[in-house]
């Protein structure tokens, strides 16, 4: 029984060693410096006390300080956080440009810095992130182009660069992303044709290319995306004819097209579309009528004219039902992303959860095998014999 109550007390000792110290390293090893600069507290405050950051074997690996308030600039010392995974600071003040220090972040998952006022260019060396699943850069003041490097996030699974001013042309490099799920470039100054590359993109279930200056014809790769549910191209300068291929699309939800220059027939085809809840084709320059559905989907097929070429459509306004349709589309857009956030944060609490509990768990799994063979050589010292003692094992 004292031989019990020793291990008891030992152990208790050990984990609040440990945790102590997992804690005031970060603070030795200057983690909290960045940190501290983002909250405005001194360099000497244990920023693993603080709401919103998670510590692990002394180091910062998760800053969630999204809705805080925080202004001025993202510190350059955040490059110190070497085994940072998880970086929000969405729907705050910052301003200035993204630090290239970020870049260093060889461990980062998660890069979440949307609805702030950073300006300045992305940097081309965020393709050196070779671990990031989540990029979220939207709401801000960016400017420049896409760099061709983010077409090295083989990881990536989710982009979201809208609502910038980020000019240039669609990188072809981005067809590259094979883990890519949702594209979000909309509401941006981009400009020439979309590349056929971005057919390769398999795993896709949304694309975002709306309010854009895009022109040159609907690449007929996107026929390949079997997984896309929302696609939207629409308020763009795309011509010629709606490809045929886009009736391939079995998972499509959503198609929006509208306030193009579209011209010719409308593809038979696109009648295969069974899971069709929605199609605006409106203010175009369309002929022929619509096939049928078999979903029965909201119909928008205005020409550019305002005349109604399919008898299907409700008697509403065409200024009201574009107008209505792009306030819908843009609201489906943002209320996705959101959502999209929201889980990526579920997402990362859990893995952080699991890690601690599989890291405290080694712990005593190890604090209990160390102890027992040093209380097995201290009992055979003292009485001198050879006895075996039968260990419980886990």
């Amino acid at each position: 029984m004292k031989m019990n109550k020793y291990f008891i007390v030992i152990f208790i000792l050990v984990i609040k060693v440990l945790f102590v110290y997992g804690e005031s390293s970060a603070v030795s090893n200057g983690e909290c410096i960045a940190v501290n600069k983002l909250l405005g507290k001194s360099n000497s405050n244990n920023c693993c006390n603080e709401n919103g950051i998670t510590c692990s074997n002394g180091h910062v690996i998760r800053i969630d300080l999204s809705n805080n308030n925080l202004s001025g600039s993202i510190p350059p010392e955040i490059g110190n956080l070497s085994y940072l995974e998880s970086l929000y600071l969405f729907d705050n003040k910052l301003s200035g440009s993204i630090p290239l220090e970020i870049t260093k972040l060889s461990y980062l998952k998660n890069l979440g810095l949307s609805k702030n006022s950073l300006k300045g260019h992305i940097p081309p060396e965020i393709g050196n992130l070779s671990n990031l699943t989540f990029l979220n850069l939207s709401k801000n003041n960016l400017s420049g182009s896409i760099p061709s490097r983010i077409g090295s996030l083989s990881d990536l699974e989710t982009l979201n660069l809208s609502y910038n001013s980020l000019s240039g042309s669609i990188p072809s490099e981005i067809g590259s992303l094979s883990n890519l799920e949702y594209l979000y470039l909309d509401n941006n100054n981009l400009s020439g044709p979309i590349p056929s590359k971005i057919g390769d993109l398999y795993k896709l279930t949304e694309l975002y290319l709306v309010n854009n200056s895009l022109n040159g014809s609907i690449p007929s790769s996107i026929g390949s995306l079997s997984d896309l549910e929302i696609l939207n191209l629409s308020n763009n300068s795309l011509s010629g004819s709606i490809p045929s291929e886009i009736g391939s699309l079995s998972n499509l939800k959503k198609l929006y097209l509208n306030n193009n220059n579209l011209k010719g027939s409308i593809p038979s085809k696109l009648g295969k579309l069974s899971n069709l809840e929605l199609i605006d084709i409106s203010y175009n320059d369309l002929n022929g009528s619509l096939p049928d559905f078999p979903n029965s989907p909201e119909i928008y097929d205005y020409n550019s004219n305002g005349s109604i070429s399919n008898t299907s459509i409700s008697n509403t306004s065409s200024s009201n039902t574009s107008s209505s349709n792009t306030s819908s589309s843009n609201t489906s857009s943002s209320n996705t992303r959101n959502s999209d956030t929201n889980n990526y944060y579920s997402n990362d609490g859990t893995e952080a959860i699991i890690l601690v509990i599989a890291s405290v768990l080694i712990i005593i799994i190890f604090i209990y095998y160390f102890l027992n063979v040093v209380i097995i050589i201290t009992i055979r010292i003292r009485i001198g014999s050879q006895k075996k003692i039968q260990l419980f094992h886990f």
